[in-house]
Order: structure tokens, then sequence, then C-alpha cells
């Protein structure tokens, strides 16, 4: 039986499969191929051989599509995971009591975190506080006057942080919290890191592609503080238009917002670029 338009919707499915459907109806929606049907997903039936995520149809033809998730640099998802565990709570160890007036945030760097073992992040935490503690910053002007931040790298804390104190409500006075800090070279860093998606999954859609069959790359992103789309467009388009062949579409859905708030976007469709990928002033 035929698989209805709304199964993106369907909570049964894997997760990627969901965002697939949902890329793939943004496609079927631009050039009016009436409804998406679903014909089946067949990495699920070919477990030796490296299948595509997804095939399906609507009245113009077959779409045959592959997923992956793009990461704003190469390790992110691992150092967010990180992140997420070890520092849930750190500001509560401060509780209100570290300086009044202002709210003091710690920006941890990327790639620094994720290369601390496990067995060593408690003591890693406990020298972190220690170093926090001992900074001294100017109370918060508007406008600043004084450097309201402070930086250190290893060995003195145990990965490179940044701590700020900046105005707050009151409320908020004395309080922590714990943020990301992009690095300066992260557009090259979200280059290299699709140019790995390109290299790995392009082929995958080069085997499966048949007779009037539209191949869709599917780049799901789930960073919404590194990410948004016009950077993820320019970054495809610096990869997408040297490299031979291109997939014949190229939508990213941006998941960030969790189910039921997905955004679709699309960055290529046969020969057009969006105006965001070719860094062009939007006139539509």
């Amino acid at each position: 039986m035929n698989a209805p338009t709304s199964r993106s919707n369907t909570p049964a499915l894997a997760h990627d499969k969901r965002v697939c459907i949902f890329a793939a109806e943004e496609i079927v929606s631009s050039r009016n191929g009436g409804t998406f049907i679903c014909d089946g997903f067949p990495d699920e039936i070919e477990r030796n051989l490296k299948a595509i995520d997804l095939v399906g149809h609507d009245d113009i033809g077959i779409i045959v599509a592959e997923h992956t998730v793009i990461e704003s640099y190469m390790q992110q998802l691992h150092d967010n995971t990180r992140i997420g565990e070890f520092f849930r709570g750190f500001g509560e160890r401060f509780g209100h009591s570290h300086g009044s007036p202002g709210h003091f945030t710690l920006c941890l760097h990327p790639r620094g975190v994720g290369d601390i073992p496990k067995k060593r992040m408690r003591n890693a935490l406990d020298q972190l506080e220690s170093w926090v503690r001992e900074q001294e910053l100017p109370v918060p002007e508007i406008p600043p006057t004084t450097p309201n931040h402070v930086a250190a790298l290893p060995p003195v804390v145990p990965f490179p942080v940044t701590l700020f104190r900046m105005k707050s409500a009151p409320e908020d006075d004395g309080s922590l919290s714990v943020a990301m800090l992009r690095n300066h070279d992260l557009e090259s860093d979200r280059v290299a890191r699709i140019d790995v998606a390109f290299r790995e999954k392009v082929p995958k859609l080069e085997a499966a592609r048949a007779p009037t069959a539209t191949t869709l790359l599917v780049l799901e992103c789930r960073d919404f503080i590194m990410a948004n789309p016009v950077r993820i467009a320019q970054a495809v388009h610096s990869v997408g238009h040297g490299f031979a062949p291109t997939p014949d579409a190229i939508v990213c859905i941006d998941t960030a917002a969790g189910d039921g708030h997905w955004l679709g976007y699309r960055i290529k469709e046969g020969d057009w670029w969006s105006a965001s990928a070719r860094d062009l002033p939007n006139t539509s």
C-alpha cells in the first residue's frame, strides 16, 4: 500500500526517514508534482551494500533521497553531547553568590571539551570552578569602559574558555551560565564538513539514479547557535558548484526547534541555486 504524504509527522518512523520525507515534500511542492508517495526505505532492506535512505514518487517522477546531519564543524555533535552531559548543573555551583551586580557567562571554545576523557571530567570541572572564582572582572558599565571578559588556556584551565560579566536583571545578579563561543574559522570548518557530506553521499545517490529520477541530498541541521540557513547554503554552493556530479536537488531541513517546527530551505533544484547560496540579495 502506498504511504500518505503526511508520513513526515509519523512518530513510528525513524527520525532520518521523516526528515527525508519532509525534504521530498518540499521538492514536490516547488515543482507542482502533486502528492509525494513514499515507496520505501532501501537501506532498511539492503544490509550488505550501501543503499539510499528513501525512494518515492510524485506525478512528475521518481525521487531518491539520501540524508545526513551537517555539523558546523567536525565532531560538533560529539562535543554538544559531552557539554550537555557534564555541564548540566554547573551554574548551580555558584547560585547567586559569584558577585553583584551582573551576570556571568562562561563561554566554552569548540573542540576543547570533547577532548577530555570522561574519567577526568569531574576534576576538570573542579579546576574550572576554582579558576572562575578567582577572577575579578569589573562591575558592568553601559557603555563599557574596561574589558568585561577574561580568557584562559590550558594548563591554567582544562580547555579554552572565556568568562564574561554583563549587566543583568536583579534576579540574575551573581549567577553564572554556560554557553558556546564560535571559532574565528567556523565557516571554513563548515565548508570542510559539507565537503565530506558530498563525498560520502553523492556516490550513493548516483548509484541509485534511474531514468527520469531526481536525486535529492537532504542536509539536516540541528544547530541553532552556530548555524543558519544562509551560511549553510553558501557553504553548500562553495562545495557543490565545483563538484561533479551534483545532486539534482539539495534541501536543508532545520530541525533544531523540535518536532512540529521543522523548516525546509531549498538550496538547489536542477540548474537553479537559491539567492542565499549564491550570496545574492533576495529580490523575489
